[in-house]
């Protein structure tokens, strides 16, 4: 569980660079690791993941860090959905990320269907993505999201 969370945290763990196996460009090898490494460590994978959504430059980590938060189905301390506003908006002005997008408006919902509901960064950042410089689906991907939190019966019809 170790070596797969020094794999999918390559570029944002500094601590041990006794790996020799050159990761970085390697996205795909560093998502399986990701994968793995949730799998595997459930709430131990956390930390890991903020870190690379905080530092990781690959923009691909990124949504798969996104997307294993998701997998966790927590935000302990709800932090997860202030970095994901960030995230967002870093996006939409660095030139918008489409899987990212995805990935956040999954995030929330998982947050808001096993918190109850979603904090304040969490409602601005289904609104940014709604209206922001994304495709048409990931836009009305939020629209729906935001329809279905704001109307639960919604979901059922």
């Amino acid at each position: 569980v170790y070596l797969l969370g020094q794999v999918a945290g390559y570029a944002v763990l500094k601590e041990d660079r006794s790996i020799r196996f050159p990761f970085e460009g390697y996205s795909d090898i560093r998502e399986t690791a990701c994968h793995l490494y949730t799998d595997l460590g459930a709430l131990e994978a956390f930390p890991l993941l903020v870190t690379i959504l905080r530092q990781d430059p690959d923009p691909t980590m990124k949504a798969v860090a996104v997307g294993c938060l998701t997998r966790l189905q927590s935000d302990p301390d709800r932090s997860a959905e202030e970095l994901l506003e960030r995230l967002c908006t870093q996006d939409a002005e660095r030139g918008p990320d489409d899987r990212l997008a995805l990935e956040t408006v999954a995030a929330l919902e998982t947050y808001a269907h096993y918190h109850g509901a979603l904090t304040a960064a969490g409602i601005r950042t289904l609104l940014a993505v709604s209206r922001g410089p994304y495709t048409p689906a990931v836009r009305a991907r939020a629209r729906d999201v935001i329809r279905n939190l704001s109307n639960p019966d919604s979901e059922k019809e």
